[in-house]
C-alpha cells in the first residue's frame, strides 16, 4: 500500500512538473510561481517549506537550461547580470533564512498575495525603452552600479523568502536600473534566477527541507512539459497575449484560494487554539485541484487553437507569407526564401547575387525572412527592418543594411537607417504599436528554419527544394530551370 502511495506521488510530481514546465515554455515565464502550491496541494508534500526548498531546485534547473540557450545567441549582458546576482544572493540567502522561521501556513497566505501581485504585473507588462540602455562601467558604477546592487538585494530577498525564481522581479529591475532591452533582460535574468534558487535550495537542504525523490521527478516532468510547451508556443505565436492573460487569472484565482485557505486555518485556531492542524477545516485537495483545472483550461485552449492556427511550416506560410514583402514580381511562379541575419557575411555576399536573379528573371519572387542568429543585435536589426515595412521602407532598409561592410554595431544600426529616410521616432512607436506581429514573424521564421534542419545562415527554398549554404549564381538559375520543368515534386 505503501509502495503504491509513493508510486501515485511520484506520478503526480511528473505531472505537476510537466504543467510548470509547459506552461513556461508555452508563454515564456511565470509556469513556476504555480510549483509551491502544486507540490503542496496536488502532489502532497505535508510541509510548505519542504515544498518551498524542492521547488527552489527545479526552479535553478529549469532557469540554467534557459540561461545556456539565451549565452549561445548573446542575450547575456554579463556584468550587469553579474552585479545584480551577486548582491542577490545575498539577499537570497537573507530571506531564505527567514523564509525557515516563519509558520509555513501563514507562509502558504503571504504566497497566495504575491500570486496576486504577480498576475497584475503579468497583465500590465510594459516594453523597455531600449534606445536609452547604457552598458555598466567604471564611468557609471556609482549610478547604474548601485541601481542594480539596491535593487538585486530586494529581488533576490524575494525569491528566497519565497522560494520562487523571481524572473518577475529581475526582469523589471534590470530594466529600471539599466533600461536593458527587454530580450537582453529576459537572458540576463536567468543568470540570477539560477543562482536565487541553488541558494534557497542549499539554505533549506541544510535543515534538512528538501525531498530530493519528488524533486528529481519534478525536473524531469517540467523538462517534458518544456518541450511540448514550445512547441505548441510556436503554433501559438499570435495568440500568445491571450494565452498571457489568461494564465494571469488562473494564477490570480488559485493565489486567492490560498489567501483564504490561510485565513480560514488562522480563525480555526485561534478559536480552537488546542486542536491539532489535521483536525481544523483543511482546504480540501479537490478544492485545490478545482482551481488548478483552471491552468489546465489554459493548456486546452491552447490545443483547441493549435488545432485551428495555420501550421508554420505549412507551404502557404513558408512561401506566401502575408506578412512579409516580396523582392521581385509578387505574383511569379518561382519562389526563392532566403533565410538570413543582417550580421551574416556570407547573407551579404549572396544579397547582389538574388538582386541580379530577380532583375533578369521577371517571374521570380524573392522572400527574405530574418532569421537573427547571430545574437542581440541581429535581433533588434530585424525587428526594426520589419517595422520599416509600414512606411513603404522594408526594401531600402534590407539593401542599405547588406551593403554595409565591417562590424555591425548598435549606432551604425540607426544611423544606416536614418540614412533610408526612415522616421525613426515614427519606427520607434510602430515596434510597440505591432510588436505582437513582428514577434509572431520572427517565431514563425525560426520554427520554419529549424523545421527544415538549417544550421545557420543564410539557407534557401527553391520552390521546395531545401538548400543549405551559399550557392553560386549559376546554381541558382538551375534550380530555378527544375522547379519550372516540375523536378521539384518529388521534395514536396
Amino acid at each position: 500500500m505503501i509502495g503504491a502511495a509513493m508510486w501515485l506521488q511520484d506520478l503526480l510530481a511528473v505531472a505537476s512538473g510537466s504543467l510548470v514546465g509547459f506552461v513556461l515554455g508555452l508563454i515564456g515565464g511565470g509556469g513556476s510561481i504555480l510549483a509551491v502550491p502544486l507540490l503542496v496541494y496536488v502532489v502532497g508534500v505535508r510541509s510548505p517549506h519542504i515544498a518551498i526548498g524542492t521547488s527552489a531546485i527545479a526552479v535553478s534547473f529549469s532557469a540554467l537550461s534557459s540561461l545556456l540557450g539565451h549565452w549561445r545567441v548573446g542575450n547575456v549582458r554579463w556584468p550587469c547580470a553579474l552585479v545584480f546576482t551577486v548582491a542577490g544572493v545575498a539577499g537570497a540567502a537573507g530571506g531564505s533564512t527567514l523564509g525557515k522561521a516563519v509558520d509555513g501556513q501563514k507562509l502558504l497566505g503571504l504566497f497566495g498575495l504575491l500570486m496576486i501581485v504577480i498576475a497584475i504585473m503579468t497583465v500590465r507588462r510594459k516594453p523597455a525603452d531600449a534606445d536609452r540602455f547604457r552598458p555598466l562601467c567604471w564611468d557609471n558604477a556609482g549610478t547604474i552600479g548601485l541601481r542594480l546592487v539596491l535593487l538585486g538585494l530586494g529581488a533576490g530577498f524575494a525569491s528566497g523568502f519565497f522560494g520562487i525564481g523571481g524572473g518577475f522581479l529581475v526582469v523589471p529591475g534590470l530594466i529600471a536600473a539599466t533600461h536593458m532591452p527587454l530580450l537582453e533582460a529576459v537572458g540576463s535574468s536567468l543568470v540570477s534566477v539560477t543562482a536565487f534558487g541553488a541558494t534557497t535550495a542549499a539554505n533549506y537542504a541544510l535543515s534538512g527541507l528538501v525531498d530530493w525523490r519528488i524533486a528529481g521527478f519534478f525536473i524531469a516532468g517540467g523538462a517534458l512539459g518544456s518541450f511540448a510547451g514550445v512547441r505548441a508556443g510556436i503554433h501559438l505565436s499570435t495568440r500568445k497575449q491571450v494565452l498571457v492573460h489568461i494564465f494571469a487569472f488562473v494564477v490570480a484565482l488559485v493565489g486567492l484560494s490560498l489567501v483564504m485557505d490561510a485565513l480560514k486555518k488562522t480563525c480555526y485556531h485561534l478559536t480552537f487554539p488546542y486542536r491539532d492542524e489535521g483536525q481544523g477545516d483543511d482546504m480540501d485537495r479537490r478544492q485545490y485541484l478545482s482551481a488548478t483545472l483552471g491552468l489546465s483550461l489554459t493548456a486546452a485552449s491552447a490545443a483547441v487553437a493549435l488545432a485551428q492556427e495555420p501550421n508554420p511550416i505549412s507551404r502557404e506560410l513558408v512561401l506566401r507569407d502575408k506578412e512579409i514583402p516580396v523582392f521581385g514580381n509578387p505574383d511569379g511562379d518561382v519562389t526563392i526564401v532566403e533565410y538570413f541575419d543582417y550580421q551574416c557575411s556570407y547573407c551579404k555576399s549572396i544579397a547582389p547575387v538574388l538582386a541580379k536573379l530577380a532583375q533578369d528573371d521577371g517571374g521570380l519572387r524573392i522572400v527574405l525572412k530574418d532569421w537573427p542568429v547571430f545574437g542581440v543585435l541581429s535581433m533588434q536589426a530585424a525587428r526594426l527592418v520589419l517595422a520599416a515595412k509600414y512606411q513603404d521602407k522594408f526594401h531600402d532598409a534590407h539593401t542599405a543594411l547588406m551593403a554595409k561592410t565591417g562590424r555591425l554595431t548598435e549606432s551604425r544600426l540607426i544611423e544606416t537607417l536614418r540614412e533610408t529616410g526612415i522616421d525613426m521616432e515614427r519606427l520607434n512607436q510602430t515596434l510597440q504599436t505591432h510588436d505582437e506581429t513582428i514577434k509572431a514573424i520572427l517565431v514563425r521564421n525560426a520554427a520554419q528554419a529549424e523545421a527544415f534542419g538549417f544550421q545557420g545562415t543564410p539557407s534557401f527554398i527553391v520552390g521546395t527544394f531545401r538548400i543549405p549554404g551559399v550557392p553560386t549564381e549559376k546554381q541558382f538559375r538551375q534550380m530555378i530551370a527544375d522547379v519550372r520543368a516540375g523536378k521539384d515534386k518529388a521534395a514536396q
